[in-house]
């Protein structure tokens, strides 16, 4: 069986949550710093929105890092090609895992 695959939009959301609760920044702090909504931060975190390169920009910014950095991060992420942020993945032939980072349970 092969291994489940992080989506782009997953990893960037990962590495913003990181990075957010690193500046122990609340989704709410992080919206107004990069004005955006606060759901919109919620749905890019969770990888179900893709942000546009402005929005990456300011999102960036308001967590003090290079956008460049922020998207190496994202590819670093990707070539582990290991999901680690919670997110429920489905693995092929319909397995699903749900992960989070200290636990892994088989449904």
């Amino acid at each position: 069986m092969s291994a489940a695959k992080m989506t782009v939009e997953q990893a960037l959301g990962c590495e913003i949550k990181k990075a957010r609760e690193s500046l122990q920044k609340s989704q709410q702090t992080l919206a107004f710093d990069a004005e955006v909504h606060r759901t919109y931060i919620s749905l890019i975190e969770r990888g179900q929105k893709s942000p546009t390169v402005a929005v990456i920009g300011r999102l960036a910014k308001a967590l003090n890092v290079r956008p460049s950095e922020l998207l190496r991060r994202v590819e670093a992420r990707l070539e582990r090609a290991i999901p680690e942020c919670g997110f429920l993945l489905y693995m092929p032939k319909g397995t699903l895992i749900a992960q989070t980072s200290d636990t892994k349970r088989d449904y």
